[in-house]
């Protein structure tokens, strides 16, 4: 597999493991970055600390007076919110290469989705909840990436599909910068049921660009098929669609097992369809059946082993509804 090649680039929260740099002076744990730190390269921020807000500080909120959101820090009533913007451009810029981001929840620079907006800067209610200034940033510069929070890491199936979607880009990445068209259709051969299992529409899509059906030059044909990944891989996938993709891949031996493993296979399947096994139940049997067939098809497919297995720690498999 690739990814035993190439190092996803990955930005990353500094206060999440790395530093004190937290408002308080905290520093926060997280079993997915420790055991990701020796796959990926990590790329460190902390946007507060970095401006020079110091360390403890005052906190900084976000707040709509009507006229936008601003970045504001009550205790000195100071708006920070253009010298924030200006650090964040400056940082994505320096940059240059991304494939994930994994991010301080609820921060009001790097929150991904449930940051609080308040309506006054001082002992106001919250007014909503959504993206910090950075998080929001990083969602428009790159739509499609997987940038996800250090507290929905937490479940089992989001770590499962962020793990998945950053190592899909990065090989997706490693054959746009080779540019050669055999790569990428070596690339979408290999993740047929993965993206089968995410999106259905956007892998045939993908198919077609892939076949250059529209007559594209090099450039377009990357630039087209990286539209379509980004949409396929935008979202999580669906227990169907993946119950849907390793059903038709169990189809290849299904005759060959006998009535106990056929048996076992299903039962398992119907249980992670019903969230009580992770979906590695169900790939890792997959996985033998094509080692038992010497099936080198089925054993290259990414859905398979999406990521090294070394970087998946436990996790909360049930429990609260992190998608939303």
């Amino acid at each position: 597999m690739i990814h035993e090649t190439i190092r996803p680039r990955v930005i990353v929260s500094r206060c999440i493991e790395f530093d004190h740099c937290r408002w308080n002076g905290a520093i926060i744990s997280s079993p997915t970055v420790v055991r990701l730190e020796p796959f990926v390269e990590f790329v460190q921020v902390c946007p507060e600390a970095d401006i020079g807000l110091g360390v403890p500080r005052p906190p900084i909120r976000l707040v709509d007076l009507g006229d936008g959101v601003r970045l504001v820090q009550p205790t000195s009533g100071k708006d920070i919110t253009e010298e924030m913007n200006a650090f964040l451009e400056r940082f994505l810029e320096s940059v240059h290469v991304m494939d994930g981001a994994i991010l301080k929840g609820s921060s009001p620079t790097c929150g991904t989705r449930n940051t609080k907006v308040y309506s006054g800067i001082e002992k106001a209610p919250v007014k909503r909840r959504g993206a910090g200034l950075f998080g929001q940033m990083i969602h428009d510069r790159y739509p499609g990436m997987p940038i996800e929070s250090d507290e929905r890491l937490a479940n089992c199936r989001i770590k499962d599909h962020f793990l998945t979607a950053l190592w899909t880009r990065t090989r997706f990445r490693g054959a746009l910068e080779s540019g050669r068209i055999r790569d990428l259709v070596d690339f979408h051969a290999k993740n047929k049921y993965l993206l089968s299992a995410y999106n259905q529409s956007a892998m045939r899509a993908m198919g077609r660009i892939v076949a250059n059906q529209d007559g594209l030059d090099r450039k377009e044909i990357f630039l087209a098929y990286d539209t379509q990944l980004r949409r396929a891989m935008s979202q999580g996938p669906r227990t169907g669609g993946m119950t849907n993709a390793l059903q038709h891949m169990f189809g290849y031996y299904s005759g060959r097992l006998s009535k106990e493993e056929r048996d076992f296979y299903l039962s398992t399947l119907e249980a992670y369809r019903t969230n009580r096994v992770p979906l590695m139940a169900c790939t890792q049997l997959i996985r033998e059946y094509g080692i038992r067939f010497d099936d080198a098809y089925i054993r290259d497919q990414t859905i398979l082993d999406p990521y090294p297995l070394q970087v998946f720690d436990q996790c909360e498999l049930g429990g609260r509804d992190y998608w939303k």
